[in-house]
């Protein structure tokens, strides 16, 4: 039982610390995307002062960031 415990306290010590070495600011977003009907393809808003109310937009954030 003792084993069991520790193995699960290793496994939340462990993931607690590779969380906390990732560094994501979700408050601001990489890329703002809007939906290209003519390409049928995602592109990106360069303006982010010119979205349209009622248009739908996909909010994108980099999961992994070289650093260097």
């Amino acid at each position: 039982m003792l084993e069991l415990v520790l193995f699960f306290l290793f496994g939340y010590l462990f993931c607690n610390y590779q969380h906390s070495k990732v560094r994501v600011d979700l408050r601001n977003a990489d890329k703002v995307l809007s939906w290209d009907t003519t390409v049928l393809a995602w592109r990106p808003v360069y303006d982010k002062n010119k979205l349209e109310p009622g248009r739908k937009y996909l909010i994108a954030f980099e999961a992994l960031k070289e650093e260097g």
